[in-house]
């Protein structure tokens, strides 16, 4: 047994730290950056995105604001000019549909400055575009073969555009190779069928129409035809503090009440104006400004947070587009019912029905109607659901009928206290009237409503998330035909407005470094806006 000395000496012995030369360092460095390049070339690329066309899922150059009349923050894109993009001169709330004037920038040429000067100023700082990060490798081979990573409907991707080789566009994958695509009072229906989109696709494209939260401090302060609010549609409805951030409905012994989303002046009963509005885009109606939002959208969401205080009965959502009508139903024991009554008319039949527990103080409870399907959702996940089924011929039919569609919410026998109250509104993939000549005097633009559109068996087809705003497939014509594309139209195989696939650079699968603001250099702003790093859907 070695003495007490002998074992201090061996436990202060000192023992030599590992240590790399400065070869080493060096070499370890170069690696590192010479596989952080492979990755960047061969795997995931990076990307800015440079315009709007595919906002507010991503975000081109833009400025940022809230509404001095609702409290309402949204992204403004920029005035496009010869010159390049300038801070935006106009923005209007997509909530109040307010309408502002950037006090840094003059009245455009033909607004007479005392008219400009009318409309209330709002700061519109500008921040940089979103950067991304994009799948290089899934659609090469062998992965691109593999169904779970070969090029999927909804996927965002990245492509070369075909007017310019060198050039790389982003949008979202609409038609797949051999399909036969037609959009339908803005849905996208492929080889005669409607096109659904998943629910995570769907959560990406569900558009702010109004939010509660926001209410207008001046109702038609920036149109005086539009006043959004909820309405009771009884005399003695139950419901009350409609004007306030949290909507109320008083009381176990009450009997049904409803009120409705309405946006005209002076009418408690007429449904609520939802529009393919996008405060992105330059306002409409003056001198120099586009964008005119002239679409009815009938698919809508409706959702708040709700707590149920007592009684034995439930909160309703209803939502009815045209001749169908979906009630979503909440009840106070935690069962959800989803109830359809079609145009036959008689009695709402029961689509669905499940529990979630009789825990109900603010979950998100949200009923939303597109693409012919109802889905009720709970904390975000869809619980129930149920489509009905349409052709392409039913859907041009009831594409003539342009009523809004109708919002309520009901109660009956409950104590209830809904917060976060809020309308959001489907994408509309809008119809292109862009004079484009055709073989044979056929229509104008791409895969219009009554003229399907055949994609070869070798291409795809995109379009724009911002549809009122981007250049996608809809408008590519024989002119728009690159050097490198030239041989295959002249053998008549590429076809315009289509993406080969094999110009398909990648998916976009994560926003790494969002809408920057602060101090940059060369383009690149230095501070991002952490909160909406977020994966692309």
């Amino acid at each position: 047994m070695p003495s007490p000395t002998r074992r201090a000496v061996v436990a202060a012995a000192p023992v030599d730290p590992l240590k790399e030369t400065t070869y080493e360092q060096i070499g370890g460095f170069v690696a590192f950056f010479i596989l952080l390049l492979i990755t960047k070339t061969f795997f995931l690329q990076l990307y800015e995105i440079p315009t709007g066309s595919m906002a507010d899922t991503l975000r081109g150059e833009h400025a940022m604001t809230a509404c001095s009349n609702c409290g309402f923050e949204f992204a403004v894109g920029p005035d496009v000019t010869p010159r390049g993009p300038l801070p935006p001169t106009f923005a209007h709330c997509v909530n109040c549909r307010t309408l502002f004037r950037n006090p840094e920038r003059p009245p455009p040429q033909g607004v007479q400055p005392q008219e400009f000067g009318r409309l209330p100023a709002l700061p519109m700082p500008m921040r940089g575009g979103d950067r991304i990060i994009v799948h290089g490798w899934a659609y090469e081979f062998p992965f691109k073969w593999l169904d779970s990573l070969s090029p999927q409907r909804w996927d965002v991707v990245v492509f070369k555009f075909p007017t310019e080789p060198n050039t790389n566009y982003i949008k979202r994958l609409i038609g797949l190779p051999g399909e036969t695509i037609e959009m339908i009072d803005g849905d996208i229906f492929a080889d005669g069928r409607i096109a659904r989109k998943p629910q995570y696709a769907q959560h990406s494209l569900w558009m702010p129409a109004y939010l509660q939260d926001h209410r207008p401090k001046k109702p038609g302060l920036g149109d005086p035809g539009y006043q959004p609010r909820f309405v009771p549609q009884d005399e003695s409805s139950g419901w009350s503090d409609l004007a306030t951030r949290v909507l109320r409905f008083g009381g176990a012994d009450r009997g049904r009440g409803t009120i409705r989303f309405v946006t005209a002046p002076g009418s408690d009963s007429a449904p609520g104006d939802i529009r393919d509005f996008y405060g992105y885009n330059v306002r409409p109606g003056l001198p120099g400004s586009s964008m005119e939002p002239a679409n009815i959208v009938s698919d809508v969401r409706v959702g708040a947070d709700v707590t149920l205080e007592g009684g034995d009965g439930y909160l309703e959502l209803r939502v009815a587009k045209r001749s169908d009508s979906f009630a979503a139903r909440l009840y106070a024991d935690g069962r959800v019912t989803l109830l359809h009554a079609g145009p036959g008319g008689g009695p709402p039949l029961l689509r669905g029905e499940t529990q979630i527990g009789a825990k109900l103080h603010g979950r998100r409870f949200a009923l939303g109607v597109a693409d012919y399907r109802a889905i009720v959702e709970i904390d975000d996940d869809g619980v129930i659901s149920t489509d009905i089924d349409v052709t392409d011929e039913a859907a041009r039919r009831l594409s003539k009928d342009k009523a809004n569609a109708v919002v309520e919410i009901a109660a009956e026998r409950v104590s209830a206290a809904l917060s976060a109250v809020r309308i959001d509104r489907d994408v509309y993939y809008t119809n292109t009237t862009r004079d484009r000549p055709r073989p044979g005097n056929g229509p104008p633009g791409n895969a219009n409503e009554g003229h399907p559109f055949r994609i070869p068996a070798d291409a795809c087809f995109v379009l724009g998330d911002n549809s009122p705003n981007s250049r996608d497939a809809r408008y590519w014509g024989p002119d728009d035909v690159g050097p490198h594309l030239a041989d295959s139209f002249a053998a008549g195989g590429y076809v315009y407005g289509t993406v080969p696939i094999d110009q398909l650079l990648g998916r976009a699968f994560f926003v790494y470094w969002p809408g920057s603001s602060g101090p940059g250099f060369g383009g690149f702003r230095l501070l991002p806006d952490t909160g909406r790093v977020r994966w692309i859907h």
